[in-house]
């Protein structure tokens, strides 16, 4: 049943924001995912792939099984873990789809789910469509650290899941070993599935490091993995994936086949090969380190827009305080119609109104587009 509260939600906001952009000639720095020109290393294999396998059916429900492999191993390289590319691994078209998929799998009429925000906006709306109860959890400013004694008293015997994203859209916070500490007590002895959403796992920035459900045996036997390979790659195409336990992923399998609508091969073929390379996805991290210090140092010299610090992925929150009295949604209206920059308010996170004049930009977009908005954004 569709819970009436999820009527009342907004959950095509952004992509109206981002429409609204395209139709009207606006720099869009509101979508949430990456504008980035193609990496070298996806170009040269397109150039170079035979016209048979760029010809070549889709791939099947669950992913090439190459793709799977490579996965496996790389997480493996990384946190230690090693998943079966066939039991526990599928691939997903974006990592959206595999966050819904898992959610539906095991989400039922009555479940609580412990939900930190400010969230993504695509968990509350999935959570409703389950017909679960969210459970909210405030982050606690000006870190956005998480409060583990406060999980803990919210816990209950209807708690079924906890949802963490690290790193964190939309404030770029960046969990550490004690907080997946304290999140391994917290499920032990209980039936919890922790949802781990970690598809910028490699946009982390200033010597933070990635902590993955896969480095602690603990939260990998209660855990659904989801990541994206788009981001990992600097790709456009919505290319995501989940890995969990096979008793779990036979569950999430189920809810993918009824979604599936096939996955175009060549963009796994491609991607099966490239992360095969450490290099390709090690470099991410600096990359974006790079774009977020030019961005935000050109907003501060140009602009009055003050940057809230961030940890990691390709989001950054900016407040306008010194610009406007506004409430966040008009102030971003008046920004998109008077100098034609798109950008997503800070309470579209939240399932209440919250007082802080802040926006989000995306800045996973070339450097001459971020210099445009820039400078638009200069008469402000």
């Amino acid at each position: 049943m569709i819970q009436p509260k999820f009527l009342s939600l907004d959950p095509e906001y952004v992509s109206q924001v981002s429409e609204t952009a395209l139709t009207s000639g606006a720099i869009d720095l509101a979508a949430g995912s990456s504008m980035e020109n193609m990496p070298v290393e996806l170009a040269t294999y397109f150039k170079n792939l035979p016209e048979q396998d760029i010809l070549r059916p889709f791939a099947p429900a669950n992913g090439l099984m190459s793709l799977r492999e490579a996965i496996a191993r790389k997480t493996a390289l990384l946190y230690g873990h090693g998943y079966c590319a066939g039991d526990e691994i599928s691939i997903t078209t974006g990592a959206n789809q595999a966050l819904f998929a898992s959610m539906s799998a095991f989400l039922e009429e009555g479940d609580e789910v412990i939900l930190f925000e400010p969230a993504n906006e695509n968990y509350l709306p999935i959570i409703l469509l389950c017909g679960a109860r969210p459970v909210y959890i405030s982050l606690k400013e000006p870190d956005f650290h998480v409060d583990w004694e406060a999980v803990t008293r919210m816990v209950t015997a209807k708690t079924k899941m906890i949802i963490i994203n690290s790193p964190h859209n939309p404030t770029g916070m960046v969990f550490n070993e004690l907080d997946m500490l304290r999140l391994q007590k917290v499920i032990n002895g209980t039936q919890i599935i922790v949802l781990s959403d970690e598809r910028y796992e490699h946009i982390v920035f200033d010597g933070f490091s990635h902590q993955s459900v896969a480095l602690y045996p603990q939260l990998v036997e209660r855990s659904i993995l989801v990541s994206s390979l788009s981001e990992t790659c600097r790709a456009s195409w919505p290319v995501g994936y989940c890995a969990a336990p096979a008793k779990m992923m036979k569950k999430v399998r189920q809810i993918l086949q009824v979604l599936h609508s096939g996955h175009f091969a060549p963009f796994q073929m491609a991607l099966a090969e490239i992360i095969e390379n450490p290099d390709v996805y090690k470099q991410v991290g600096n990359y974006y380190q790079a774009k977020r210090d030019y961005f935000n140092g050109k907003i501060i010299n140009n602009t009055r827009l003050i940057p809230i610090p961030s940890q990691g992925t390709y989001f950054q929150l900016f407040s306008y305080e010194m610009i406007s009295e506004d409430r966040d949604r008009e102030f971003i209206e008046k920004i998109l119609h008077h100098t034609g920059v798109a950008a997503v308010p800070y309470s579209l996170f939240f399932h209440e109104k919250q007082k802080n004049p802040w926006i989000r930009f995306n800045f996973a977009r070339p450097v001459d587009i971020l210099d445009s908005a820039i400078s638009r954004l200069s008469r402000l």
